[in-house]
């Protein structure tokens, strides 16, 4: 970890200083060095042995100019070349973490990292923290997974396929990426995502209408969700099998709740009117430690049953928009006609 104020203005580093970046990085379960090794399954662990800070002074004075990456690039080899001549050759470890004064760059984000395109042999995975961001576990740990070939929770490959398992301490959530978290667990547990957002239907609760609302769409926050979560009873019915990208066998977790989420249809970025269009079951897990993936089952506009457990039917008010459509859902196996039993309950599609 790479702390470098500039010459000109040395108080103005970043604010991440090393006792705090010590406590973020290793000291208990809200700690980026704990997330990744849950996120993983165990495999990766950062150990606190392993570790090394440095500060370093560069000369001159901090640029604060919106810059390109070659640009941000051309400060970062100067600041490796630095480190090298303080004794820390940045291509001895596996990744090197910049602390950025604030502002360098002209840098509006928390983190970045690019993707493993900076991780070779001739220097280590880099990632930049700007401000005092270093200090925020959540922030750290996402650009990790970055280095580790992670992309958003949601994100489309290049193959229009889902390009990654989210994870249950939402590492790899994004909320300003219009083509990430399509996925509601990830802004839940993120704490993006406000309780007005989810209904929580409960055994005996009869015919229930649940109204999903549109989002009023945000330059620089991806579209938000309602939730609509039910409880599970059959064991097969909350479980879900994927292939880990770092196990050779296939992984099975299980849970209790399954959960109804209406999404943008156009997973490439269209209108936000269209958001109410499809709805998707996801599996969420109310376990401490279970894994919060990806499961993309389309409901279309009729009656759907779970494990003849559930009826759902999703229902459009007549001449209304598509923000405007609601859910009926029943216990059992009925067929369900459009007909709300009272006005819909409302759930919020909101964004903290």
């Amino acid at each position: 970890a790479i702390h470098f104020p500039y010459s000109n203005t040395p108080s103005a580093g970043s604010t991440c200083r090393q006792p705090t970046f010590e406590a973020s990085a290793f000291d208990g379960r809200f700690s980026w060095s704990n997330k990744f090794d849950t996120s993983t399954y165990g495999v990766t662990k950062f150990r606190r042995n392993d570790y090394r800070w440095l500060s370093i002074q560069v000369p001159g004075t901090a640029s604060t100019a919106r810059c390109q990456w070659r640009v941000q690039w051309s400060y970062t080899i100067k600041v490796l070349s630095l480190a090298r001549q303080a004794g820390a050759d940045p291509t001895t470890f596996d990744h090197t973490f910049l602390l950025t004064p604030a502002g360098w760059c002209g840098a509006y984000d928390a983190g970045i990292a690019g993707q493993a395109l900076f991780c070779s042999s001739s220097h280590a995975c880099v990632s930049w923290y700007y401000g005092g961001h270093a200090c925020d576990a959540k922030v750290v740990s996402h650009e990790l997974g970055h280095n580790f070939h992670f992309r958003h929770s949601g994100a489309m490959g290049w193959d229009g396929k889902p390009s990654e398992y989210a994870d249950q301490f939402s590492i790899m959530g994004s909320h300003n990426n219009d083509y990430a978290d399509f996925g509601p667990w990830d802004k839940e547990l993120g704490g993006y995502m406000p309780p007005s957002s989810k209904y929580t239907y409960e055994e005996g609760a009869g015919l229930v209408a649940v109204r999903m609302r549109k989002l009023i769409s945000t330059p620089d926050a991806t579209r938000g969700y309602s939730m609509i979560e039910l409880p599970c009873r059959i064991p097969r019915s909350c479980q879900q099998t994927f292939e880990s990208p770092w196990e050779p066998d296939p992984i099975t977790y299980s849970g209790s709740r399954l959960t109804l989420s209406y999404y943008l249809t156009d997973m490439s970025g269209g209108s936000a009117w269209s958001y109410n269009d499809r709805v998707l079951v996801h599996l969420v897990y109310d376990a401490y430690l279970g894994s919060f993936l990806k499961a993309k089952i389309a409901i279309s506009d009729g009656t759907v049953y779970i494990d003849g457990l559930y009826s759902l039917r999703m229902c459009r008010e007549a001449g209304a928009a598509f923000s405007d459509a609601y859910v009926m859902i029943e216990e059992g196996s009925t067929e369900l006609a459009c007909i709300p039993p009272s006005p819909p309950v409302d759930v919020c599609a909101a964004i903290k």
